[in-house]
Order: C-alpha cells, then structure tokens, then sequence
C-alpha cells in the first residue's frame, strides 16, 4: 500500500549505545560476537546497525591486527572489514536491501582506512541548533565527503554554485518535557569515573544497569548512559593462535614450493 514494503522478516536495530525506539522498546546490544561474525544476526531478522564512535573500537592505528583487518580473508575472514565490506550481501538477502549499517565518528580519518573507504560518503556535520532558537525542530549544516582510496572530496564544493545556500538537515527536536529522548548525546559522560568496560550481561539495552558515583558522591542510574566499547583486539591467547596457523600455511607453501623446483632440477639432470 503507498509503495510501502512489506517483509516477512522483523526488523531490529543494534547499537553499541543505548536507543530508545519509543512504545517501551529500546535497542539491542551490537556485540563484539556481531561485528567479528563470531555470531551472526538471526537470519529471520532485518538488522538495522548503528556504531557509534567507531573509531574508539577500530582507529587507524589499529590496523595491523587481524580482527580488524585480515590480510588474506581466507585466512581469516570473521575480521570487522569481512563485516562492513559484505553487510548487503550476509544481510540484505531475502529482504530487498533492507539492512542498513551506520557509523559516527568525530574524526573520519582516525577511523581505519580500509573500513573508512568502504562506506564511500560520509556527512560531516557541523553547527548544530535549535531552529530559530526555541522550536521543537533542529537544523545542522552538512558537508558530504566522498572517499575514494585514499582522496577524500568535499562533494558539495563540485556540484554547488558559489551563490547557492548550504545544504542542511532539518528535523523534530522535542523539549525533555514534550517526549523521552531516545538517547543521550552525553551517554559516556560517566566514564571519567569508570572508565571502559568491553562487555555487558545483556542484549537489549532495556536491562541496562550501567550506573556510577560522581565526585561529589552522588549516584547516577541513568538507562541511556553506559560506559561500553566493544573491544574488537584479539587477544594474547587469540593472536599466538593465530600466529601459529599462518606460519603453518606459510611452512606448507614454502615445503610445496621447494618440493616444486626440487623436482625440475631433477627432471633436468635426467
């Protein structure tokens, strides 16, 4: 009906922050199971991803480790560039496309470079602010990046004229007292006090009991705060596993081809 689609699988959001989706629902957790393909989505559901601070679990930095970046997918494939790169094709099957995945960062470039380049546009966003100062909607100005290798293109400079207005986004901003808010643009503010934590006994951010005492002993309990980053390094006893597989492929490689020229230099001397 009015061009709406209609799936036989239920949609489901996840995030790594809490999301309120109103009606008494919130999101589920996205974990580090998820992301390394260690446990896939459910295949009768619809995944709706959002990321938030991807940089703070797979920065530029950390590149080199192999649960962020394989460097042969047949060795190892359940890796967080496995996950963004063939998103559409393990989830969107059966359901036109539908799945979606979204990542926030305050700096695109902090964020790994081969996970960065495979979401191909980005929406910087700047000045953010109630419209006209006091409604109940926002405004915030938008700047889309295209990355392509390693060259990023402010999109809007090549395709606007100089006299034309910025382009922005414009949408619903209720006060605190008008609706619940479906999340807190403060949520790691309790960190300071307790640091990270890279798991969390629950799947739904419904159950979260995340709370923290402040400086001045006061206790906060708050379900739209946490202190969670899943931390996607692989461990010491990961990595010396690993490392042992991978220099047994390369011994096995290395056997077949001294076995190779071993065998023509005695086919020459025949």
């Amino acid at each position: 009906m009015f061009g709406m689609k209609k799936y036989d699988k239920t949609v489901e959001v996840y995030s790594n922050i809490p999301l309120y989706l109103g009606k008494g629902r919130y999101s589920n957790v996205l974990t580090r199971e998820h992301i390394l393909l260690l446990k896939p989505f459910p295949s009768d559901e619809i995944p709706l991803v959002l990321w938030d601070e991807i940089g703070m679990s797979a920065n530029q930095y950390s590149f080199g480790d192999p649960n962020i970046m394989s460097d042969n997918i047949n060795d190892r494939f359940q890796c967080v560039e496995t996950f963004i790169r063939l998103f559409r094709q393990f989830y969107g099957d059966g359901n036109g496309d539908a799945c979606r995945i979204y990542a926030t960062d305050q700096a695109t470039g902090d964020v790994c470079i081969n996970l960065r380049r495979r979401f191909g546009f980005v929406d910087n966003l700047s000045n953010f602010r109630r419209w006209l100062g006091f409604t109940p909607f926002f405004k915030v100005d938008v700047s889309t990046l295209m990355l392509q290798e390693d060259t990023t293109t402010n999109v809007n400079n090549t395709k606007r004229d100089k006299d034309e207005k910025q382009e922005y986004y414009f949408g619903w901003l209720p006060y605190r007292w008008m609706k619940k808010p479906n999340y807190d643009s403060h949520c790691f503010s309790g960190v300071k006090y307790t640091g990270f934590a890279s798991t969390v006994n629950f799947t739904n951010w419904k159950d979260n009991d995340y709370q923290y005492v402040d400086d001045l002993g006061e206790l906060h309990k708050d379900v739209l705060k946490t202190n969670y980053c899943p931390d996607l390094r692989m461990s010491v006893v990961e990595l010396a596993e690993y490392k042992s597989r991978v220099a047994l492929a390369q011994k096995l490689v290395k056997d077949r081809v001294f076995e190779t020229e071993k065998s023509t230099i005695f086919n020459q001397f025949k």
